[in-house]
Order: structure tokens, then C-alpha cells, then sequence
């Protein structure tokens, strides 16, 4: 939304491109079907409370809202595509959070790690500065290792090696962590196929494609495994490591191919035996593959991160919202 809001905000009556030799009216690609399809991979998107977006932004009511309501991050799983990460944002929008969210794309994940930094960075900047959300208390809700990968492990050690880091905020506002079927190692070569090969049918609905895409990012993976100082081990120690107490929602199940409940329940058993006053939180399902626990226990996920929200302060106070209607 946000990389095609500029363009199209401006008169555009007069204005031409210039596509293959024909002149064609920027109005005229604006009415095009292709236009509203505007959410790519790669790429943050930020959905303003409900409560304050049709609010006069100069507005000291304005202000003093924005900066108490809770800001979600929503980081999804290797090859999520928008209108799918959206669906979890979306319980949180319509509670009145702000949401931020984030989908890889396959190519990110797993053949451009180099730039994974850079991605860490740009999220937080965006918060910092795009978004005023220093003050908001925060939580953040993975899915598998990817955004784990990505953006947490830079987050986690920028706050932690960094003292003071000029993004405290993150480290401050810091309230809750929920986890979807993460974060862990991943299994063994055959289960590895199998765990690759059913995330890549959600994506990719002929099985003839998907086995040779399967087989491709399994050869990848595999290489990554085998190197001593890979990005699995790197991040797994990362997340053990961490210091801050921050409260931990884990939704995972044994039916995952891709990451091995045994797996995630050894990072959980770490993580208590290393930070004894962590407070953690495990729900383990037995029939839910990778990613899909919410399609499968729709109103048990919802009352779970819902419940986890309160534990953590972070529900929205319905004596704010009062109190907002109150000075409208």
C-alpha cells in the first residue's frame, strides 16, 4: 500500500509512461487490475490502530493514544505471502493494536542471508522514526525461523552488545513473545524433505511443481547444516541466550515435519534452565502441520495470544477507549 500511495497521490491527469513505444496514462494504469494487488514479500507494512486513525493528528488526544497503544509485530514464515500473514494481523487490528508485518520471501530466507542484517535495521528505523513508536509497549508473534532468522537474532544482539543502543525503545517496550511452530533446529535429511515439500504445497498447489522446488531447498538447507558455523546454530544460541526476561507464548505441535516439537521443546527447556524466573507458556497439539495451527484450533489460538496479551499488560484498556470517545 504503502510503495503505491506516493505515486498515485498526486494529480496524475497529464501524466504518461512510456511502455513499449505507447504512451499510456498513469490514471489509465490506475484503474488497471493488476494495481490493487500492492502487498509484496520483503517489505514491512504498518496498520495504524483503529482507535486513532481517523483522529486529527495534531490533536494532544491524538498523541497521548498513539503513544499508549500496543504495537504488534507479526513475522511470518519463509515464502508467507501478505494476504495470509494478514489474517493474523487482522485479529490484532481489530482489537485496536497497531500492527507491523513482515512476510520473506523464499529467496530472502534462505539465498540471501547477507542481507538479513540490513532487514533487522530498516524494522527498527521504521519504528523509530517513520512510525513514532518508541513509547508503545510491544510485542512480537513469529512464525517458524524465518523472521527469527531475519530480523531477531540482529535485534536481540544490537541491544544486547550495544549499551547504550541508540534503539533501547526495543529492549524497554519489549512485553511478550509468541511463537508458531518455532523456534527450533531442523530435523533430519528425510524429515527435512518432508517438512520442506508440505510447506512448499501451501504455496505451490501442483505437486508436480513442487517436488523439484522441495528438492532445492533442501540441497540449500542441507549445505547450511553442514557447515560448522551456520545460520541454525547461530540464531538457536542467539534466542537460548537471551537475557531479557521477556514472557513466551510457544504454540507448536508433533505433527510439524518441518520443525521437530523435540526440537522446540529442548530450546523451551533451555531457556527455563538458564533464566529460572522466565516465565514460559507451552501448548502442544498433536494434528497441526507447519504454520497451520490456527487454521486447525481457530478459537484456542485466538483465546491463547489473547490470554498471553493480558498476562503481559498489553490488552487494549477498555477504560482508554472510554476515555478516548469521552474527548471526540
Amino acid at each position: 500500500m504503502f510503495l503505491l500511495k506516493n505515486i498515485f497521490s498526486r494529480k496524475s491527469k497529464n501524466i504518461f509512461i512510456n511502455l513499449n513505444n505507447q504512451k499510456i496514462s498513469m490514471s489509465a494504469i490506475k484503474s488497471q487490475s493488476l494495481v490493487p494487488e500492492r502487498f509484496v514479500q520483503d517489505k514491512f507494512y504498518f496498520t495504524e490502530s483503529k482507535l486513532t486513525k481517523n483522529m486529527s493528528k495534531e490533536s494532544l488526544v491524538y498523541n497521548e493514544t498513539y503513544r499508549k497503544i500496543p504495537v504488534i509485530l507479526v513475522l511470518g514464515w519463509a515464502g508467507a505471502v501478505d494476504r495470509h500473514l494478514r489474517k493474523y494481523s487482522d485479529i490484532y487490528s481489530n482489537l485496536g493494536y497497531h500492527t507491523l508485518r513482515f512476510s520473506p520471501s523464499n529467496s530472502l530466507t534462505f539465498f540471501n542471508h547477507k542481507s538479513h542484517r540490513k532487514y533487522a535495521y530498516e524494522m527498527l528505523d521504521m519504528m523509530k522514526s517513520d512510525y513514532k513508536l518508541t513509547h508503545n509497549p510491544l510485542a512480537t508473534h513469529f512464525f517458524s525461523n524465518a523472521s527469527c532468522f531475519i530480523v531477531y537474532q540482529h535485534v536481540i544482539n544490537e541491544i544486547s552488545q550495544n549499551s547504550p543502543s541508540e534503539y533501547e525503545f526495543f529492549r524497554q517496550n519489549h512485553r511478550a513473545v509468541i511463537y508458531d511452530s518455532a523456534p527450533g533446529l531442523p530435523p533430519s535429511i528425510p524429515g527435512l524433505f518432508a517438512g520442506i515439500n508440505d510447506l512448499v504445497k501451501q504455496q505451490v498447489k501442483n505437486s508436480l511443481i513442487s517436488y523439484p522446488l522441495t528438492l532445492g531447498f533442501l540441497a540449500l538447507v542441507g549445505l547450511i547444516k553442514l557447515n560448522p558455523n551456520n545460520y541454525f546454530i547461530q540464531m538457536y544460541d542467539i534466542l537460548v541466550n537471551d537475557n531479557r526476561l521477556v514472557p513466551s507464548l510457544y504454540l507448536y505441535s508433533t505433527a510439524d515435519k518441518l520443525i521437530s516439537d523435540k526440537s522446540i521443546k529442548e530450546l523451551i527447556e533451555k531457556r527455563k534452565t538458564k533464566f529460572p524466573a522466565l516465565y514460559v507458556k507451552e501448548v502442544l497439539y498433536t494434528d497441526a502441520e507447519h504454520v497451520l495451527i490456527y487454521q486447525k484450533h481457530p478459537e484456542q489460538y485466538y483465546n491463547y495470544i489473547i490470554d498471553h496479551l493480558k498476562l503481559c499488560n498489553l490488552e487494549i484498556n477498555t477504560l482508554l477507549v472510554k476515555n478516548l470517545k469521552s474527548k471526540l
